[in-house]
């Protein structure tokens, strides 16, 4: 029988693999609509195994985590050129830092716990700009800010595209809160780095446009990795 990952992550792998390498040809709005429906019906129970310590730590058998233990863990799934497949645990109150999807495709499902994702959107054309010695200091991009929200596992997973919604910031707000994403084309060190942002104070722009500086990984941000115990699957067959 078909696990619903599988299902799932072998939808995702037919559209994107069509893709290839030219991003400039963007996947069908019923193929993208198809996934996320697919996506939103993920469950911690198709890919966690029951009681996962990971999830429910028995404080009569481990200790609280502490401050040397990183603050998220990292779970790969599947990576190929085509699609990144992977899940992160946050301990509360710990995040992802505000980093891109440079000319991605993602999608975002909560699947224990909450999580509050603050995103924006890239802002081709800015105005008001920033004054001119203000912008070549900081090197700014600007974006649009979409506000915050706060998502549950009953919630459907969050997409985000190249133009909407691919720079965003995850906290979370339970201990712990568990999400899996699926991002094509995965990151490359070469074409598509992952930067990651700070919002510059400005009191030049009105609301509807925030600018952000890159910066280096926060050192708030490390993660341990830990093996993917779901369902096997291979998608070099789709």
């Amino acid at each position: 029988m078909t696990s619903h990952i599988q299902k799932v992550a072998q939808a995702a792998y037919k559209l994107f693999s069509r893709l290839g390498s030219d991003l400039k040809v963007s996947p069908s709005h019923e193929g993208l609509s198809e996934i996320a429906r697919l996506f939103s019906q993920l469950r911690e129970t198709d890919v966690f195994e029951p009681n996962s310590k990971l999830l429910y730590r028995d404080k009569k058998l481990l200790p609280d985590m502490d401050e040397h233990e990183a603050p998220v863990t990292y779970i790969p799934i599947w990576d190929d050129k085509v699609l990144t497949l992977c899940m992160f645990i946050l301990k509360k109150g710990s995040r992802l830092p505000m980093h891109d999807h440079p000319d991605m495709y993602g999608f975002l499902k909560v699947l224990h716990g909450s999580l509050t994702i603050t995103s924006y959107s890239p802002c081709l054309d800015p105005s008001p700009p920033l004054p001119t010695s203000l912008a070549a200091r900081f090197k700014y991009l600007p974006v649009k800010p979409l506000g915050k929200k706060t998502i549950s596992a009953s919630d459907d997973c969050v997409v985000l595209t190249p133009e909407s919604g691919n720079i965003h910031e995850i906290t979370a707000e339970s201990e712990p809160a568990a999400f899996i994403d699926i991002l094509a084309p995965p990151y490359d060190s070469e074409g598509r780095p992952c930067t990651y942002y700070s919002v510059i104070p400005n009191r030049y722009s009105d609301s509807n446009i925030t600018y952000l500086i890159k910066i280096p990984s926060p050192p708030d941000y490390w993660c341990n990795e830990e093996q993917y115990t779901g369902p096997d699957f291979n998608l070099h067959d789709v």
